[in-house]
């Protein structure tokens, strides 16, 4: 892996970390733009995103310890 390619996978982990958290901000609203109060509908939406968020950081660690294992 060349360190273009290492930029690239750090790139495309922190885009979608990016749309997940815009994506976060729209869920926790209504159709209206109010937030939304149910305390276990927010709830259900940040694990989620957390859920997304973790995979992508551990993207970008595996990405980075491939690079410096080869």
């Amino acid at each position: 892996m060349e360190a273009y390619d290492l930029s690239q996978y750090y790139f495309m982990s922190c885009h979608r970390a990016h749309e997940v958290i815009d994506e976060l901000y729209e869920l926790i609203h209504d159709e209206d733009g109010n937030p939304k109060i149910k305390s276990e509908d927010v709830i259900g939406i940040l694990h989620e995103a957390r859920k997304v968020l973790a995979e992508e950081l551990d993207m970008i660690k595996s990405s980075c310890i491939e690079y410096n294992e080869e």
